[in-house]
């Protein structure tokens, strides 16, 4: 048992606790004009994405947003693509917030 504490301590205190969501864009509590289109297929998706995803590759969304010369555009708009979900918890509900942090964040991958 104490073998198992210490082994569970140590997992924890290895896990980043700084995840901070960083980008190019700071949009909280500003107005956002967001549009979800939905495909019905990954081969739809990649066909609104302009080009084939590679097997390998895990996109199952992404999203175009404004950002403007100065961070500020007076009207700003994101748009989200996401294959259509089939239940509330699954992989595509959580692909629709990570993108939705995009149009918050901008551009934030490192």
């Amino acid at each position: 048992m104490k073998y198992l504490s210490l082994l569970l301590l140590l997992i924890i205190s290895g896990c980043d606790t700084d995840n901070k969501l960083s980008g190019s864009i700071d949009r909280v509590g500003k107005p956002i004009e967001v549009t979800v289109y939905t495909a019905e297929s990954r081969v739809e998706l990649e066909r609104l994405y302009g080009t084939k995803i590679s097997s390998s590759e895990r996109l199952h969304g992404f999203a175009n947003w404004n950002e403007g010369v100065d961070g500020e555009p007076s009207s700003f708009w994101c748009d989200i693509y996401i294959i259509q979900p089939k239940g509330v918890d699954d992989e595509n509900v959580d692909t629709l917030g990570h993108e939705m942090a995009h149009c918050l964040w901008g551009s934030y991958h490192q």
